[in-house]
Order: structure tokens, then sequence, then C-alpha cells
């Protein structure tokens, strides 16, 4: 028998939270409040607020295919040089390395651990399984960050949409929280909204959604995260939305 969908989802307490790095489960593991879904996330150190739409780290390009030092299959400590961009404690927990040249092309590895790397320096993740194929000088690496890991408020139309907060957090250390991803929800919106319009996040107000307007201009949606299918929106006002994230 094939299993499709969710196989499993345990209730939760939505407004719960916990401060500090230490997670008590995965991060985007799904659980279910009522009707709603909600995944366990970890805000960045700025903090996110309840009926503000949160977004998935920025990708940083000089963390994308990265040149490999030799690894010899069966590893789970392979090394690859960076960008000129520093990688920060932590900000790739529960992220990923994705191999995107051969030898081993096509593969995906959770990252377990990944300390702080310097500009131009040499990362050495170690990884929860271990790497298939040999790597070499010619096999080219990218960091791909967990997306609800380090969630922020941000005015972006191109990051994905990590879910809604139903409490804040703290706006001075990194907390665990549940961040809702599917069902009813009150968004806060960035512009007059039609019933029905299709939602995504806002390029001008952080945390804000924005209806998709049909035609390639700057206001498209291109992460799409709900539907304003219960009420219009009103700009600057927080309505009832279904999320779609999940």
């Amino acid at each position: 028998m094939k299993s499709i969908g969710f196989s499993e989802i345990v209730s939760i307490d939505p407004f719960s939270t916990s401060v500090g790095t230490a997670l008590e489960m995965q991060l985007g593991e799904v659980f279910t409040a009522d009707s709603r879904i909600f995944r366990y996330a970890l805000a960045s150190s700025a903090g996110v607020n309840p009926g503000k739409l949160g977004l998935a780290p920025a990708p940083k390009t000089n963390h994308h295919n990265n040149t490999a030092i030799a690894s010899a299959a069966g590893t789970y400590t392979p090394t690859f040089t960076i960008g000129a961009t520093a990688v920060v404690a932590n900000e790739y927990v529960e992220g990923y390395v994705m191999v995107n040249v051969t030898p081993d092309v096509g593969r995906t590895y959770k990252i377990a651990k990944l300390d702080a790397v310097s500009s131009s320096g040499t990362a050495n993740p170690t990884l929860s399984e271990p790497i298939v194929t040999a790597w070499t000088t010619a096999t080219r690496v990218s960091l791909v960050h967990n997306p609800y890991s380090n969630v922020v408020e941000a005015a972006s139309a191109t990051r994905r949409g990590a879910g809604v907060p139903l409490v804040a957090t703290s706006s001075s250390a990194s907390t665990c929280y549940f961040a809702q991803t599917r069902g009813t929800a009150s968004v806060l919106a960035d512009q007059t909204i039609a019933l029905g319009s299709r939602l995504g996040p806002s390029a001008s107000v952080a945390g804000a959604v924005v209806a998709d307007s049909g035609t390639y201009t700057t206001s498209v949606v291109t992460t799409p995260v709900g539907v304003a299918s219960i009420m219009a929106g009103v700009d600057t006002e927080y309505r009832p939305v279904f999320l779609t994230l999940d």
C-alpha cells in the first residue's frame, strides 16, 4: 500500500515557544492544531511576530557551486572551499549540502553540524549520512538553508514563505516556535486585496502579503503562500486568509 500525504501529524500548543537554538524536534516537522497545520521553526535573533509572514533565509551565492576537496566515499565529513562570504555558526542548522557537478552529482546530504567558516575558507560539515561517491576537485557543491531555520520578517517577493506565527518571539535571541503553513490565519496586507486573490510575500513591507496581479510585472507573486478566500484584504490591516504552504 502506498502512503500519500502526511503519514503522522501530532497535535501541539501553537502558542508555545522555547528560547535558544537547542532543538527539541526536527526543523520543519509537521504538527496540527484543530484544522490548521504548523511546522516547527527557528526564528532569527531579530524575532518574528503574530500575523506576519516569515521568510526563509536569503540564499548566499558565494555558498553555491563551490569547489570540493578530494573526500573518500563513506566519509561523514567531506570538505570544500566557499566563496567570499563567511558562514555564520548555526546558519545551516539542519540544512543541506547539494552536489551540482559530478562526481556524486545529484546527491543531497543533510547537515548535522557546520561551524563558522571564514570568507573564502574551508567548510568541513558533519553530515547525517556519508557521501556515496568519492568527491574530487571536479565536484561542485552548494550549501542550502533549511527553510524553517533562522526565519526572518523581510520584504522579498522571491524568497520562500516559512509560515505565520501566532506569537511574538524574542527580538534578542533565537527562538523555536510553531509557524502556521495551512489553514485560516490572520495576516497583514500590504494593499487592498480582492476576494479570491492568490497571495504572496510583499516586496516592500516586511511580513505582509500582496495579491498576484496575473501579469509579468514587479507585483507578480513568485512564491505563492495562500488565497484571500475568506475576506477581502484592506491595506495595513490584518485579515483572514487561507494559507496553502502545505
